[in-house]
């Protein structure tokens, strides 16, 4: 049974296999204490996110061989990706969201081509800083006004023969949580996000794979502060132009 919460000296490999399980995106990590003893007090440091362990695996390509550069479209796989049109209404696109328990939609033009996305990040963003925009405007011009710098509403994507390493180099670079990938005529084939690579990463390190990657990786001195201490600080950064 995997615990609910690691200590900071969870191995790589602890982080790994509990931020693979289904809909584990963030888990605790605690402070020194006794992991079996329920009366010992164990601070919370703070929680370790899958963007962690993806930045983590980004500052640490070289480490992990051969397999990253692999075609993410073969390697990986994608998952379909739930766009909306352009006209859509922005407060449709939300609810849409909410019913399918996803973070994000991809938009496309009247060409059926990717365009930009919106995430619930952008709706929070409205809520919190700008009040005045309407969430019963279509989804492109909502975009268009809450866009001040160029940060918000660009899609990442990459090519189907893109390696697995520049996807995880895109997410870590342009601080997203899914990237789209494409085909040679920009027709959306589907979406990777960072549950895929952490399951790929998995698979790779710990399961039977002729593309199995390094054990170095893996070492118990890599823990999960390390992991932490690795991550610089968050700044916005503009999203990948096709």
């Amino acid at each position: 049974m995997i615990a609910t919460f690691l200590t900071e000296k969870a191995t790589f490999k602890d982080v790994l296999r509990t931020l693979s399980l289904p809909g584990v995106h963030r888990v605790p990590i605690m402070g020194r204490g006794g992991l079996f003893d329920v009366h010992a007090k164990r601070p919370l440091k703070r929680f370790l996110t899958q963007s962690d362990l993806i930045r983590f695996a980004a500052l640490h390509l070289s480490d992990f061989g051969s397999a990253l550069d692999r075609p993410v479209y073969t390697a990986v796989g994608t998952y379909p990706a739930v766009c909306v049109s352009r006209e859509c209404r922005t407060i449709d696109a939300w609810r849409e969201m909410l019913l399918r328990k996803i973070s994000s939609l991809g938009v496309k033009g009247d060409d059926g081509k990717l365009i930009g996305e919106i995430t619930v990040h952008d709706i929070g963003y409205v809520v919190t800083a700008k009040p005045g925009v309407e969430l019963t405007s279509p989804v492109e011009r909502f975009l268009q006004d809450i866009t001040t710098s160029g940060d918000r509403g660009r899609a990442v994507t990459r090519r189907k023969s893109d390696s697995v390493r520049k996807v995880i180099s895109s997410m870590y670079k342009y601080h997203v949580h899914c990237v789209y990938i494409i085909d040679g005529d920009d027709e959306v084939l589907g979406v990777v996000s960072l549950s895929d690579i952490c399951r790929f990463l998995m698979d790779c390190l710990f399961k039977k794979s002729k593309h199995t990657l390094p054990l170095t990786v893996g070492k118990e001195q890599t823990y999960a502060k390390d992991v932490v201490g690795e991550i610089p600080k968050s700044s916005v950064v503009k999203h990948e132009q096709k």
